[in-house]
């Protein structure tokens, strides 16, 4: 399961305000240690309020008491569900599935006369059981979540039988509404069931995870339930139907009608069974002789192809990598709309949310292939080796996400990983300034609570520091181990660590106790010094967290000094706060670096001259190192000859997000300075193959436009990149503005929302009459509105016409939140009526002799009242 993120355009980002990541912060005076305050919530506790009226005065009393949360491991296996039989048919007017479910049942282990069926919010017609073909009256109740079934004798491990149920489903019916990484728990989906959404295709789709399967289908919906299953589908001739693993037969059964056989025969979880049903561009492939589908809406036939065309080399890649190969019988990829996460994991069926579907030029720009890579390498963790309990999620999502840089490792290089295992880093601190929590655990309220940058990020980066703990061959002779020795069934952390226990020979308790059973991370100040009269060099390396409550953390850290083109290495095995290192060393290193293989999970802050950064800068082979020198030389170098060294060093570093980073800190220079290097940014920006990097070239020149850009330019707006375009359009504004509104005219009414918003951007700045093509794209915009209320929140700063004004107020008062994301949408509009109402109070004082004047600053004042 990939979270869900909002995701939004990369545009018009004049108003709104940039929120910068910072690296390792470095001060001069070791004797001033200022840590940035982190505010931790430990959630142990709910408290919730309970209500009591003595029903004769009216008075009621409320009293506060905390509950915790109850320790919930792996579900108790009685009965095991060893095969599914389901046929399906569906209303869609009513938004109903109508079934019927064979179980094939047998006791765990001890004898039972009665077990639990999971089936939420169903009608049950029938419950019957079939045991050695004959039917037997069976007894039942159904409190609306679980169905009991009494059995008429008891029956031990060795007696199998089946659980018939004829049952109506109704998702809509369902009370359990999610949370934030899955918003919804219906478990089963029609979107535009009336075909009544104009540009929405009509789709049935499901969404079991965690525990929504049962929401479709009556089931055994726990993690640690295995099983396999023949699905029946009936539906349309016009739609097509997708489900786990192989289509077996169709079978047309009048009036319009068909149905359609899948068999899974290879066991997985409950959770992962899945259907979709729609009509889709499906484009076919193969692997190994393996069949791949990839299925798109039809309007993006022409990109399906290049969306998941890295598909067989990341089999190919994944399968010899763990030394496992693919173990499924085909790969379908399929996009739908309105899904209630970023994309889900379903056994030889991953489901994506239509994020993923983009037009040839716009994956110029932008991809999702983390979110491709990351459900594939889920098919070897979470679907063959599933985690036992919810608790244990990190045995799924930590692989899955670390999967993520195992791939672009392998296909774009060290730097490329690098950048992503630094963004992972600090999507965790992002959220560890407000929650740290063991990674693994089982006292959550809710199963949802385990889909965050905890489960996803930090395990992707323990992994990582294990990997490069153990080495290569071990590590992934660990995991081979524990594939094989958990196919098909089930593992909780205990059994990971004890495969690369067996694998490396080594007792790693203290690895995972401290990793994965510990919250929080360690806080490291690290200082150099090199003393010229003995010739030692010397780390003081202090671990400045709270070593009360987490303790000294036990540290493997290689550190490398570079003399020239000589490395002299040593790795150090930290344990303690305030240790020192020394070396004697005859001659200063050119720089030293701690952590010199980038895989610590920890805030670092290094104490070291701006020399010894800008040596790191220059001459480093991996990506946070040359990172880490540029963000501190942004932040703390005050030498400017230094700093023009650095920005001309960046601009020709191999990889081409240091040349980005080192365009942005060329900001930092003088007009004259960043103007002698204006041949090579216009090189950038105009032959450069990257469209960030042409795009980012661009947004320079524009910061500091030089004379004879017109050809430049001219390249930018015919780019074939939409991120290049947008980029051109703002340097011509700076250098030709009458030319620049012409162009935003004709891109205003650009279908591409990536051309449309940039125009609009440029359209908010001006003092024309522009109100008519704002309200057309708040018309059309059938997504977030967000960023057009802000762009109307520019524009309305400029504006002085009351008419304009009021006409697009009573565009944005009149806006509905549906979404959850619609908060921000609201909190804008407020502010932008706030900003208004400011502005033309301003006006109505300064028009005291002009009473015209005056009339439409109170007619733009009372609707901003109205709206209050």
């Amino acid at each position: 399961m990939l979270r869900r993120y909002i995701f939004g355009f990369s545009l018009a980002l004049f108003y709104l305000v940039a929120c910068k990541s910072s690296g390792p912060v470095t001060q001069e005076k070791p004797e001033v240690i200022e840590e940035e305050e982190e505010v931790i919530f430990q959630i142990g506790e709910v408290t919730i309020q309970q209500e009591e009226n003595d029903g004769e005065s009216g008075i009621t009393e409320t009293y506060d008491f905390a509950i915790a949360p109850e320790y919930k491991g792996s579900a108790t296996r009685i009965m095991d569900l060893e095969h599914s039989t389901l046929k399906i048919r569906f209303d869609w007017e009513k938004q109903l599935a109508h079934g019927n479910a064979i179980l094939n049942l047998k006791a765990y282990s001890r004898p039972v006369d009665s077990f639990y069926i999971d089936a939420l919010a169903m009608i049950i017609h029938s419950v019957t059981i079939r045991e050695n073909g004959t039917p037997k009256p069976c007894y039942y109740s159904y409190d609306g979540e679980k169905i009991l079934v009494r059995l008429n004798e008891t029956h031990t491990k060795e007696q199998h039988f089946q659980l018939i149920i004829d049952y109506t489903a109704q998702p809509e019916k369902v009370e359990d509404e999610g949370g934030s990484a899955i918003t919804d728990s219906k478990g089963l989906y029609f979107i535009n069931p009336l075909n009544e959404e104009k540009g929405k295709a009509r789709q049935i789709w499901t969404q079991g995870e965690t525990q929504s399967t049962s929401a479709w289908f009556p089931t055994i919906d726990a993690p640690n339930e295995k099983l396999t299953h023949d699905i029946f589908v009936t539906v349309a001739d016009s739609l097509q139907t997708i489900s786990n693993g192989e289509f077996m037969s169709s079978t047309q059964e009048g009036n319009g009608l068909r149905t359609d056989h899948w068999r899974m025969d290879m066991p997985h979880a409950p959770y992962l069974v899945a259907l979709v049903v729609g009509q889709f561009y499906s484009e076919k492939a193969e692997w190994n002789d393996i069949p791949l589908g990839y299925h798109v809406d039809p309007r993006y036939t022409n990109s399906a192809k290049t969306i998941f065309q890295n598909t067989p080399e990341m089999l190919s890649f994944f399968s010899k990598r763990l030394n496992y190969p693919y173990p499924w019988p085909k790969y379908d990829q399929v996009v739908v709309d309105d899904f209630v996460s970023g994309a889900m994991e379903n056994t030889t069926l991953t489901i994506f949310g239509r994020m993923l579907q983009l037009g040839t030029r716009e994956l110029l720009d932008e991809d999702y292939e983390d979110v491709i890579s990351h459900e594939l390498f889920h098919h070897w963790f979470g679907d063959l080796v599933t985690c036992e309990s919810w608790g244990q999620l990190p045995l799924n999502e930590s692989f899955a996400t670390y999967g993520e840089y195992l791939w672009r490792e392998h296909k774009y290089g060290r730097d490329n990983a690098d950048e992503h295992l630094y963004d992972m880093l600090q999507q965790y601190f992002v959220e560890a300034y407000g929650k740290q929590v063991k990674l693994i655990r089982e006292d959550y309220f809710h199963p949802d609570e385990m889909f965050d940058a905890h489960s996803y990020q930090k395990g992707g980066l323990i992994l990582h520091m294990l990997r490069n703990y153990l080495g290569d061959q071990v590590f992934f002779d660990g995991l081979n181990l524990y594939l094989k020795k958990f196919q098909y069934g089930t593992a909780e952390i205990h059994n990971l660590r004890q495969c690369f226990e067996e694998s490396s020979g080594e007792d790693l308790t203290w690895f995972f106790e401290q990793w994965f059973f510990k919250a929080g991370h360690p806080l490291l100040e690290v200082i150099h010094n090199y003393d010229e009269e003995i010739n030692f060099y010397t780390l003081q390396v202090n671990q400045t967290h709270d070593l009360q409550g987490l303790g000294a953390y036990r540290l493997p850290v290689k550190i490398d000094f570079h003399f020239g083109d000589s490395v002299y290495s040593e790795v150090l095995d930290i344990r303690n706060s305030g240790e020192f290192y020394n070396w004697e060393m005859p001659v200063k290193p050119d720089w030293v670096g701690f952590d010199a293989s980038n895989q610590l999970l920890a805030k670092v802050r290094e104490i070291k001259s701006q020399e010894e950064w800008l040596a790191q800068l220059k001459y480093s082979k991996l990506f946070n190192d040359r990172q880490n020198a540029l963000l501190y030389l942004n932040e703390e170098a005050d030498n400017m000859e230094l700093l023009y060294e650095a920005c001309a060093i960046s601009l020709t570093d191999p990889y081409y997000r240091i040349r980005i980073k080192g365009m942005d800190l060329m900001k930092r220079l003088e007009p004259d300075r960043i103007a002698s290097f204006s041949m090579l940014i216009i090189d950038q920006a105009e032959n450069h193959p990257k469209s960030a990097t042409r795009a980012a070239a661009l947004s320079l020149l524009a910061y500091n436009p030089i004379s004879e850009l017109d050809k430049t330019i001219q390249k930018g707006l015919n780019d074939s990149s939409f991120k290049v375009n947008g980029a051109a359009l703002n340097l011509l504004e700076k250098t030709d503005p009458e030319a620049a509104l012409k162009q935003a005219e004709k891109w205003a009414e650009s279908p591409e929302d990536a051309l449309k918003y940039t125009a609009l951007g440029v359209l908010a700045k001006s003092t024309n009459d522009y109100s008519a093509t704002f309200v057309k794209a708040w018309q059309e915009e059938e997504g977030n509105k967000f960023y057009l209320v802000a762009m109307i929140s520019q524009y309305l700063k400029k504006s002085n016409d009351a008419g304009i004004t009021i006409t697009l107020l009573n565009l944005i008062n009149d806006f509905e939140p549906e979404e959850d994301d619609d908060f921000f949408v609201v909190l804008f509009i407020a502010q932008c009526n706030q900003q208004t109402e400011a502005k033309w109070q301003d006006i109505k004082e300064a028009s005291i002799d002009n009473p015209i004047r005056q009339a439409e600053a109170e007619r733009v004042l009372q609707r901003i009242i109205h709206i209050y």
